[in-house]
């Protein structure tokens, strides 16, 4: 067997294993496992930090499945726990008895659960953990990436070089697309058109299929070291994570929209998205002392703070705004006019929001 990332050997397994989320369209925040951390982080996707230990308590997450408002994952503990959004535990075994599970799919009432080890794909009840079929598909060599798309069941087989398709029903085989050798998939996602993206971490290679294997571009993306997942984003993009700590995005042609989205996530594996956008904290902005008084000086200094912010700009009468020294802690030299000057310091977040504070601020004439 084609052994890979061996320096993530923990626990009774070697962890060999990612993820892909619901249907894997339309997605905003990414989900991103680190296996020798055991931890899942989450990420807004132009690659700013929600939390980056949204999750703490999964041993080696090898598979995370984003759906509704639950996540769940997979884990080296040989079972699947289920999480809300924000983080905290629902159910810890919520599916137990697993051999190294390391794929997640569902069809929204299902849940799939790929067993690399005995090449098993299992059946669930997706809000009870009920077992519908343990053994739904057998003889799966190695199988790593699940997607349910289009009423079919896809599975990445890592050591044979394969992705199959199969009834979710009763298991039937469908078709079977074949890799050259030693291609090792093992991620699969939708693309907005409908088609099927493999990702395949022996090759560094993302290739595009229909949904009946037709090849449509066996190397729409070369250059990415050891893919372990993939999931896609919306107007046709697509995220990739590597084995080498990175997160990258692509359009739908393979062009790198920002191949180092996110960087040093040490044991980076798995990737999930969901639709739900987290907004940005609004900015905050304080003006130290009075707002409204006056003075002889041709010039004052303001002073204050702000948080959430990536900007303080001060506005004073029709001059054009000019930005404070500092954002955390900020200063300005204002240059009055005599009379009186109204003055508008305003600070801004990331995605647009802001804050504003309003002064006036009298000079009065020279004697």
């Amino acid at each position: 067997m084609n052994r890979f990332l061996l320096s993530f050997l923990s626990g009774p397994f070697l962890v060999c294993a990612i993820l892909f989320t619901g249907t894997n369209r339309g997605h905003a925040d990414l989900f991103v496992s680190q296996l020798g951390a055991s931890k899942i982080g989450r990420y807004r996707s132009d690659g700013s930090i929600v939390n980056a230990s949204l999750i703490t308590n999964a041993v080696s997450p090898t598979a995370i499945l984003v759906f509704g408002s639950n996540i769940y994952v997979a884990s080296s503990g040989q079972a699947i726990a289920r999480y809300n959004l924000d983080g905290s535990l629902s159910a810890g075994g919520f599916i137990t008895g697993l051999t190294q599970p390391v794929g997640l799919a569902t069809d929204g009432t299902s849940l799939y659960v790929s067993n690399y080890a005995t090449g098993i794909i299992g059946k669930y009840d997706l809000a009870t953990g009920a077992t519908t079929n343990a053994s739904l598909i057998t003889g799966l060599d190695h199988p790593r990436g699940l997607l349910f798309h289009q009423d079919m069941l896809y599975v990445a087989n890592f050591d044979d070089d394969t992705v199959k398709s199969f009834s979710p029903t009763d298991g039937a085989a469908n078709a079977t697309l074949v890799l050259p050798a030693g291609s090792g998939p093992v991620a699969l996602a939708a693309t907005a058109t409908g088609n099927l993206l493999v990702a395949s971490y022996n090759t560094g290679k993302v290739g595009e299929y229909t949904p009946n294997f037709a090849t449509v571009d066996d190397s729409l993306l070369t250059t990415v070291v050891a893919p372990s997942g993939i999931v896609s984003l919306t107007g046709g993009k697509f995220a990739v994570v590597s084995a080498a700590g990175t997160v990258g995005t692509y359009t739908a042609t393979g062009k790198a929209v920002n191949a180092a989205l996110l960087t040093n996530l040490g044991g980076a594996f798995a990737i999930a998205a969901t639709a739900t956008d987290t907004p940005y904290p609004k900015p905050t902005l304080v003006v130290n002392g009075s707002k409204k008084f006056s003075t002889s000086s041709s010039q004052v200094t303001l002073k204050g703070t702000s948080e959430n912010a990536t900007s303080v700009k001060v506005k004073v009468g029709a001059k054009s705004a000019k930005s404070a020294t500092g954002t955390a802690k900020w200063t300005y030299a204002a240059k009055l006019e005599t009379g009186v000057n109204n003055i508008t310091v305003v600070s801004k977040g990331p995605g647009g929001a802001s804050k504003s504070v309003k002064l006036t601020i009298t000079r009065k004439p020279a004697r």
